[in-house]
């Protein structure tokens, strides 16, 4: 896994590995985003940014973060979920 910098951001190159984008940019307002090329990850880091140093025109609002849903859990909540679902319990960290 390599990274590079551009422009301040951090674009990772998951080429190794197997996904459908192996580039990600990890933006500070919107988290991860992928892309299939890295001329890709630079045009829309190229997008972010004119966009956030574009004027606001008037009754223009600008996004400042995106939150997590209401559906998204840690992967410790997920796995006592699925626990929960077979009907099993934890017992010493391991599958009783």
């Amino acid at each position: 896994m390599q990274h590079t910098e551009y422009r301040g951001l951090t674009i990772t190159d998951h080429r190794p590995t197997t996904l459908a984008c192996p580039f990600t940019i990890r933006f500070p307002v919107l988290g991860s985003i992928g892309a299939r090329t890295e001329e890709e990850a630079r045009a829309k880091v190229d997008a972010f940014l004119a966009q956030q140093e574009a004027p606001l025109r008037p009754g223009e609002a600008r996004l400042l973060a995106i939150l997590p849903g209401g559906r998204m859990h840690t992967a410790s909540a997920g796995r006592r979920a699925a626990e929960r679902a077979r009907g099993q319990k934890r017992q010493g960290g391991r599958f009783a």
